[in-house]
């Protein structure tokens, strides 16, 4: 099972460089946090830290869709590169195989879980408490950039 979500994230970050649209992006962006969220779930016995990390995601993204959405409202969706895609598409699925069959060298003896565990938990809780300051941070200085008299967002 998370060998499909994996395999499915990795079709989604394929398609952000196929795509042109901001509101495609931002629709991807999306489905990557949901497909992170549910990998963060399955390896933890818990879902409430995945739904609070997809919780807080979403929420960032809103602003930012908001904003996208005030800069360029008529914005065609155009432009996607079927063959790039189907041959992406292809490649992960032979990638995705490689895979099932056990034959990566760097896991050897550990887990998917084990593997994924030690990337979220190990060392990298000083990076991930960066990441939450500095959203928090962007996500003020975003604030009080758009104040509803002086910013970018105004009514007409």
């Amino acid at each position: 099972m998370m060998m499909l979500f994996i395999f499915m994230s990795l079709i989604v970050s394929f398609s952000f460089s196929q795509v042109m649209s901001p509101m495609v992006l931002a629709l991807l962006v999306v489905g990557m946090g949901v497909l992170v969220m549910f990998n963060l779930g399955l390896m933890l016995p818990l879902f409430w830290f995945s739904y609070i990390i997809l919780l807080t995601f979403l929420g960032g993204l809103l602003i930012i869709f908001v904003y996208m959405a005030s800069l360029c409202p008529n914005e065609p969706i155009i432009n996607i590169n079927w063959l790039g895609l189907f041959g992406g598409v292809g490649l992960m699925w032979i990638q995705y195989e490689w895979w099932s069959m056990g034959d990566l060298l760097f896991m050897g003896s550990l887990s998917e879980v084990s593997v994924l565990l030690k990337m979220y938990f190990s060392g990298m809780i000083s990076l991930v408490c960066l990441l939450v300051i500095y959203l928090l941070i962007v996500l003020l200085v975003v604030v009080d950039l758009s104040l509803f008299s002086e910013g970018s967002l105004k009514v007409k």
